[in-house]
């Protein structure tokens, strides 16, 4: 499991901006899939996630590369107030065989952890 975490500070209008940037360029290529480099990006579909902020975007995508190395990644946008909250969670899954065991509870309860120490 890799996970990344970037936050952004402002003025409130422009995290705002700037979150509705985002989240409408992620929205605009939810249902295509992506070829990139090594990559596939291919289903794409929304996320339910806790209702956090005062604003929030979230998608699922799963992803393959030629040797048949699978990734499923969660990526999460949050707008509270003055703070853009950027989480995405990506599993590796290196064998065909391979489930991914994050389950969605436990992304909910990490997007809540992390919101409530937003300030």
């Amino acid at each position: 499991l890799v996970a990344q975490q970037l936050l952004l500070a402002g003025e409130p209008g422009e995290i705002a901006s700037t979150f509705t940037t985002l989240r409408d360029g992620l929205f605009s290529c939810l249902t295509e899939n992506l070829p990139s480099a090594d990559w596939e990006i291919g289903l794409r579909e929304p996320l339910e996630v806790p209702e956090v902020g005062d604003a929030r975007f979230a998608e699922r995508s799963f992803s393959f590369d030629p040797s048949g190395v699978r990734r499923e990644t969660r990526l999460v946008l949050v707008q509270a107030g003055s703070v853009l909250l950027l989480v995405q969670l990506d599993e590796i899954l290196i064998t065909p065989d391979s489930v991914a065991e994050l389950t969605q509870d436990q992304v909910n309860e990490l997007i809540e952890t992390i919101a409530q120490r937003l300030p």
